[in-house]
């Protein structure tokens, strides 16, 4: 417990005499009618309210950054090439660009690195159909959350939107967002992915 010698002026306390405090010691109600001090914490860490303290606070490490919930993929800009030339391309499609596979073989892939906090997740993916669409695997974290979305069709479309709900992320931190070709349509000619863009968004 804190000691201060209290000078009342017109009902008001004056704390400014109090005994000596230690460096970065604070001084904090606990319900008691009589301030307690609390210690100051490690290094980086924040001061935090808890109720389950006597003093109704305590020095917490910081958390890593998790993301706030909803991440904008920057496709034009992946972490790894597993396979394939990847490029961007000015396009019709969603800010006049899109990045796509031009060697257009099955097996192309390409991985991004998304910084994630626990919860469950929608995939947006915006990309092109086009006659030359091939089918794609989607994985985060080594999970494959989608299996088989089919860019083809007959006549060029860009600004196509595929949505996938209920992806679990069950431990926080980087995690790899991998696009996979894996086969193609009867109809494609080849094995193109157009993307336009990606998001990643928390819903629980």
């Amino acid at each position: 417990m804190a000691t201060i010698k209290q000078r009342s002026f017109g009902g008001a306390v004056d704390v400014s005499e109090m005994e000596a405090l230690t460096k970065g010691q604070l001084i904090v109600g606990d319900g008691s009618g009589a301030p307690s001090k609390l210690n100051i914490g490690a290094n980086d860490t924040v001061l935090t309210a808890d109720s389950a303290e006597g003093t109704g606070a305590k020095w917490s490490a910081v958390s890593a950054d998790k993301g706030e919930g909803h991440i904008r993929v920057g496709i034009w800009s992946p972490d790894s090439v597993g396979q394939g030339t990847w490029a961007m391309a000015a396009s019709g499609a969603l800010y006049n660009f899109r990045f796509e596979n031009t060697t257009t073989a099955d097996a192309d892939n390409v991985s991004y690195k998304v910084t994630l906090t626990t919860g469950t997740y929608t995939l947006v993916i915006i990309h092109d159909t086009i006659n030359s669409g091939g089918k794609v695997d989607v994985s985060l974290a080594g999970t494959t959350v989608l299996t088989g979305l089919d860019t083809y069709s007959a006549s060029q479309t860009s600004n196509v939107i595929s949505t996938t709900t209920s992806i679990s992320v069950t431990s926080e931190g980087v995690q790899t967002l991998k696009f996979t070709l894996n086969g193609k349509n009867a109809s494609s000619s080849d094995y193109s992915l157009l993307l336009n863009e990606v998001f990643l968004y928390r819903t629980a």
